[in-house]
This record gives C-alpha cells, structure tokens and sequence, in this order.
C-alpha cells in the first residue's frame, strides 16, 4: 500500500511500530550485510525526508503554490475583475447623495463644531474627531459636495486605508467612528448605481480569501488549535484553501530549512498537529498524510 501510494521507503520495522524497530535496531548494532545494508538504507531514507515531508505536506494541504504565488495570482484575479466590475459600476452610476455620510460625520464631530464657533477655547480636536474631520473634508469643502460616482468611490477607498492603518494601531475608537461614516457612503454608492453592490461583493471576497492566506500562516506558527480549527470551518470553500496554502508554507520552509540529520517529522507527532491535520487536511488525504 505505501508503494502503491509513493512512499517506497516505507518498511515492515515501520508498519510494525516499536516492536519492529527494537529488532531492526538490533540488526543495525551487529556487524555483517544485514548491518550495512540496513545503515545505508536509513542513511539515505534519512537524507531524503525533508524533501518528501514537503511532497506530503503539499498534497495533503493541496499546497502546489507557495502562499506568495497564490496571493499573486488571487491579487492579478482580482484587479482584472475589478476593474470589469466597477466600469460597468461607472457606467450605470448617477449621482451619489452624500448627506446621510455628512450626518455620521457630524454626529461625531459636533462638539468640535461648537469649539469652533467658540474661538476662545484652545481646545484641540481628539484623535477620533480628527480622524473624521478629515474624512469628512473628502467628501465636502463646507461649500461644494461630492456627487460624481468615482470622486465618491476613491473618497472611499481613502477612508477604507485609513480605517486600515487605525486598526493596525489598535485605534479601536477611530475604526468604529470611521466605519460609521464609510458605510454610510457605500450605501450612498449602492443606491447610486445598480451594477455596484455585485463589484463591491467580488472584491471583497476574493480580499478575503488572499486575508486567509495569511491567517493559515499565523495558525501554523501560533495560537491553540480550539481557536484555529473553528477560524478554518467557517470559511467557504475558496478561503479554506487559501488557508491551507498559509498553513503549509512554515510548515514547508521549516522541513526545508532543517539540519540534516534531524528528525523533521518529529513536529507533526504532538496532539495539536494531528488535530489540525484532520480538520485541515484536502478530503481523502488525511489518512496518506498520517
């Protein structure tokens, strides 16, 4: 069976378990044939298993491409669809209402608004109030509003940089502030346009299965597999994938980076890893793994 399925090296003292590699040991403390032929024989299987752990890990995850190869391929896949996609956006698009976005904005911004009509207060602006008052000024001069679809849509995708960079910063108050205020105006884009909603939609998923790439990695590298296994089984078929990619990457550069003469399998014997195996691994490919 292990030939049949690649794995010609394995042998009867495997399949046997301790018992049969007490007897091989036996064999190899000797002197004789049996001696040199078995220490060659583990000598060059031994040689060997950093390359085929890496075969194994790759078709057991289905990891074919390397996490940088997958993410651009997915990034290339989603460029060319989106700028299909929001095209047809453009084309179908009328003018875009901001006045709901401008409320958000002000709801958070009207203690500064006094200040302002205060001019004996020296008072600055808190870093929430600041963070909206800038994206506020994307959207407004206090004279003129935006209402052309694209001017709109690259206001938007500046504050979803911004929303980023303060989740980066752990600015938990500036990301709730923000998105109030970008969802706002990506309901406004939404009713603009009936072709943006769908554009919208196939961005996102396709950020979200290059996002998992990059949440398998960390999984293999950190954290309990009660936290990880039920990040995996949430995702649809397409980030599950991506995941598994992420996940095998370390795993892979790892085995490949090992010192010759170091058991590389060892790391795949704990508790964690078999239960990551059998919630991660490709359907039908668990058992050949194992």
């Amino acid at each position: 069976l292990a030939a049949r399925e690649g794995q010609g090296v394995f042998t009867v003292a495997d399949a046997m378990g301790n018992p049969g590699q007490r007897m091989l040991s036996t064999v190899t403390r000797n002197p004789g044939a049996g001696r040199t032929q078995a220490v060659e024989f583990l000598d060059a299987r031994q040689a060997e298993q950093g390359r085929r752990l890496a075969g194994t890990l790759d078709e057991g995850f289905g990891a074919s491409r390397t996490a940088a190869q997958l993410r651009a391929a997915e990034q290339g896949t989603r460029s060319s669809e989106a700028a299909r996609n929001y095209t047809q956006a453009r084309t179908d698009a009328g003018a875009v209402d901001l006045s709901r976005a401008l409320a958000k904005a002000d709801d958070v911004l009207e203690p500064g608004l006094t200040r302002v009509m205060s001019p004996q207060s020296g008072i600055a602006d808190n870093t929430v109030e600041s963070a909206v008052r800038r994206a506020r000024s994307l959207l407004t001069d206090g004279k003129s509003v935006l209402s052309d679809f694209s001017q709109v849509h690259l206001a938007k995708q500046n504050i979803d940089d911004m929303i980023e960079a303060a989740m980066r910063g752990g600015q938990n108050n500036q990301v709730r502030a923000l998105i109030g205020v970008r969802n706002e105006i990506d309901a406004a884009l939404e009713a603009s346009s009936k072709s943006y909603a769908a554009a919208r939609d196939a961005f996102r998923a396709s950020s979200q299965t290059m996002e998992a790439i990059d949440t398998g990695r960390a999984a293999a590298q950190r954290g309990r597999y009660e936290d990880t296994i039920p990040q995996f089984q949430r995702m649809n078929e397409a980030q599950q994938q991506g995941f598994r990619t992420g996940y095998a990457d370390p795993l892979i550069e790892r085995v490949q980076g090992s010192a010759s003469g170091v058991n590389k399998a060892r790391e795949f014997t704990s508790d964690a890893a078999r239960e990551e195996r059998r919630a991660f691994a490709l359907p039908g490919e668990l058992g050949i793994m194992n």
